[in-house]
């Protein structure tokens, strides 16, 4: 009797422990895919990848972990620009556009808005501007670029990403 619990303990020690090696196995899986679809803009295949990269970056991490080979071995070939943008930085316009951006003295933004041209004119001894073509802009929090094999012949680098963690918009730039 005491045999067949010690066996029986031993199997659920043994399948936990698989179950955990088997979850950090994914996660090291995901952060090589993370590096494969955010060099290639993250095509339709790639969604849990998205997910997971966006759950990282929630959580303050950068947007992917170590990339992991099934011997065991981590991959360096690869180098990761990333980081969290803050005040104008962090608002985009539609190529062609210029971004208008202002804060009070106390760093509160006051406006911020995309436009295309500009006028103005005097009028009653005051400065009148017209901001002509207005749209909103685009917030982002943090931006990456990615280079696979960087140094070598074979290195490939990314267009620059622009990321809202908030609602998983990724501009590419």
């Amino acid at each position: 009797m005491r045999l067949l619990c010690w066996l029986a303990g031993s199997g659920a020690f043994i399948a936990v422990t698989s179950l955990s090696m088997q979850a950090q196995a994914q996660d090291y899986d995901m952060d090589c895919k993370v590096i494969l679809c955010l060099a290639g803009g993250f095509p339709a295949t790639c969604s849990d990848a998205k997910s997971y990269m966006l759950n990282r970056l929630k959580k303050g991490k950068s947007p992917f972990g170590a990339c992991t080979y099934e011997d065991g071995g981590t991959s360096e070939a690869v180098k990761a620009d990333a980081r969290f943008l803050l005040g104008k930085e962090g608002h985009l316009c539609e190529p062609g556009k210029k971004l208008f951006y202002e804060q009070d003295d106390d760093n509160h933004l006051n406006e911020v808005f995309c436009y295309s041209n500009l006028r103005s004119y005097h009028q009653g001894g005051e400065l009148v501007t017209i901001y002509e073509g207005k749209e909103p802009a685009t917030f982002v929090n943090f931006t990456t670029q990615i280079t696979v094999e960087p140094g070598s012949a074979e290195a490939f680098t990314s267009p620059r990403y622009y990321v809202n963690t908030g609602d998983g918009t990724v501009i590419e730039r």
